[in-house]
């Protein structure tokens, strides 16, 4: 019984020591590093794991972030609520198609809006699930979008789910 014992231990730390990391790894080539996503849990709230931050460009950082949100929307009835929330905001909507991602609903709306005083430029990406939405959002000042918004859309392209 020891020795069968012993023999289950060993194992058990073998098997801990070679299992694979599912940790999410992300590599920068631009500035040279890699870097493991941090296991945080989940979440039932809103969460953005991600955001990608460009340089200060007159006085503000383009970016894309990914958020999760709960929700369990029909497309038809998220693409409404988007359009009455962008109204409410007094944006302008420039465009929204809707499509599919990783064999899911989605919708790309490109927007334009004054936060704060400040005319910004919006290329968002929601893609739909049963149980929750992942919002990949490309942010620019209003007066140097066509700068970034190459980068924006080639990021939001390169969205996908895990089948």
């Amino acid at each position: 019984m020891k020795k069968l014992l012993t023999g289950l231990l060993i194992l058990t730390l073998c098997t801990s020591a070679f299992a694979e990391d599912k940790a999410a790894k992300f590599t920068d080539p631009i500035h040279g590093f890699t870097i493991n996503a941090p296991d945080l849990g989940p979440s039932k709230q809103v969460l953005t794991p991600v955001i990608f931050s460009g340089p200060v460009d007159s006085g503000f950082s383009a970016n894309v972030s990914v958020r999760i949100q709960p929700g369990a929307d029909k497309i038809k009835s998220y693409i409404a609520a988007n359009l009455a929330q962008l109204a409410d905001m007094k944006a302008t909507v420039v465009s929204q198609k809707q499509l599919t991602v990783s064999g899911c609903d989605a919708v790309l709306i490109e927007f334009q809006a004054t936060i704060n005083g400040t005319a910004m430029h919006f290329l968002s990406l929601s893609v739909l699930q049963p149980d929750k939405i992942y919002i990949v959002t490309g942010t620019a000042l209003d007066s140097n979008y066509a700068k970034y918004e190459e980068a924006f859309k080639k990021c939001i392209d390169s969205f996908a789910l895990p089948k």
